[in-house]
């Protein structure tokens, strides 16, 4: 039964009602600390004092609008410097670490269309300052960082389940805000803002019993000054300041599926261009990829621009299902062939830019890896080997070989390991050297039934 669409206006009042109370419990930390003069370490952190307010502005939000969960975000910094502490202890005992509060809402509505989920965040952080590691690493002992975050988004499956939307967008304000007593009314300084935006559809074009077409595009775009603070568990929305683009077509027949993505990444670093395409049927899987990046200068270093090509192609095999009927066998071949087997081959080139000079490689690599299980135990081995090759005279050459085998045997509760590593680095040119490595790893364990493993 579909319920009543939630009242817009009554929903923007109670978000700004909730926004004000929380910005109103600021106001009273400030009054409050007055009072504490005397004792200056004694003054709790902003976002600590205990207020009324906001609870009556989650009353009001939730009266307001319909199927409407509210959950508050308390402390989801670190603990006094360690992460887990419960923020109850924090609230009681720990007012001089990273602190957050705030609130986060969730309101679920069914539509003639489908469903829709508005859902949307505020928090407030400080980080703490009265620690030594604190006020050594900072340029301005005595003041702190802040940070408030405003989230707001809506998810939907519409249409039968045939189109998916998400639309997410942030603000957030930081600045550095003095803790002495005698500096409340001091201005924030070290001002800054920024913006997050998020866009994902998922749209199912064919659905029939043996054919199934998805295509999935995403756009992802952030400011350079924006920053979730110490606050945890808000959507990150993108990794770092710039924008991506991402398109992805995926196709089933049957038992097999077929999915190529063509993505672009822009930040202040430089730019990446890719492109993928999966196989896959049940034994079988493939991979394939290839990348153009280009990385600007850096002013801090002698490292200039530099642009890189790469491609790459790996496979998968499940030979007890490719090969059922060797794989079962007791025979010699049956304990030689290993029941997955993994390869994969890469190569590209790079061309840099280092103290006024052009460095240009080529460089690539190769991989395998089997597992075996046999009635003599698990076998694991895996091979990889790495190359550059100097174009530019003057410039060295380097190969690196990393070889790792491990056998297990179990024997009614224990199990019996040995790893066995090697691993070799040879240079050659401006700077020659060769290093080789060879360790050696027992394990022991106990496992009880229906219990722990030692």
């Amino acid at each position: 039964m579909r319920s009543a669409a939630p009242p817009f206006r009554s929903l923007i009042c109670g978000l700004l009602a909730t926004t004000g109370a929380l910005f109103g419990a600021n106001v009273a930390h400030a009054q409050t600390a007055d009072s504490q003069a005397a004792d200056p370490i004694a003054v709790p952190s902003p976002g600590l004092v205990p207020s009324l307010a906001p609870r009556l502005a989650y009353g009001a939000v939730a009266t307001a609008v319909p199927n409407l969960t509210i959950s508050p975000i308390v402390n989801r910094g670190m603990a006094c410097g360690t992460s887990g502490q419960s923020a109850s202890t924090a609230l009681t005992s720990c007012a001089i670490d990273d602190t957050a509060r705030g609130f986060a809402f969730v309101s679920r509505q069914e539509t003639d269309f489908g469903q829709l989920e508005t859902f949307g965040a505020f928090a407030s952080s400080a980080t703490g300052i009265f620690t030594p590691e604190r006020q050594m690493l900072t340029n301005a002992p005595g003041f702190s960082r802040q940070n408030e975050v405003v989230q707001i988004g809506l998810k939907g499956d519409l249409l039968d389940r045939r189109l998916k939307i998400l639309v997410q967008s942030a603000y957030s304000q930081s600045w550095a805000a003095p803790q002495n007593i005698s500096l409340i009314g001091a201005p924030r300084r070290d001002r800054s803002g920024g913006t997050a935006t998020t866009v994902r559809l998922e749209g199912l074009a064919i659905d029939t019993p043996g054919l199934r077409w998805t295509v999935t595009g995403q756009m992802d775009l952030v400011s350079e000054n924006y920053t979730t603070g110490e606050v945890s568990g808000l959507p990150q929305l993108f990794a770092m300041p710039g924008n991506r683009f991402a398109l992805t077509n995926q196709l089933k027949l049957g038992k097999t599926s077929l999915k190529a993505t063509v993505e672009a990444y822009n930040t202040s670093f430089g730019s990446s261009r890719g492109l993928r395409f999966g196989f896959d049927r049940g034994a079988l899987s493939l991979r394939l990829a290839a990348r153009n990046s280009h990385v600007e200068p850096s002013a801090r270093t002698a490292y200039g621009s530099s642009q890189s090509h790469k491609l790459s192609a790996y496979l998968d095999i499940d030979t007890t299902i490719l090969l059922p009927a060797i794989s079962s066998e007791s025979g010699l071949l049956g304990q030689l062939l290993p029941n997955s087997l993994s390869v994969g081959v890469d190569s590209g080139d790079t061309a840099s830019q280092f103290g006024g000079a052009l460095r240009s490689y080529r460089q690539g690599g190769w991989e395998a890896s089997g597992n075996w299980e046999t009635r003599l135990g698990s076998t694991t081995v895996s091979y990889r080997r790495d190359y550059r090759r100097s174009l530019t005279a003057g410039s060295g050459s380097r190969d690196n070989v990393y070889i790792d085998v491990s056998h297990t045997i179990r024997s009614g509760h224990w199990r019996f390991g040995l790893d066995a590593t090697m691993s070799s680095d040879q240079s050659s040119g401006s700077r020659v050297y060769s290093d080789r490595t060879i360790s050696f790893g027992p394990t022991v364990a106990y496992s009880a039934v229906n219990g722990p493993e030692f």
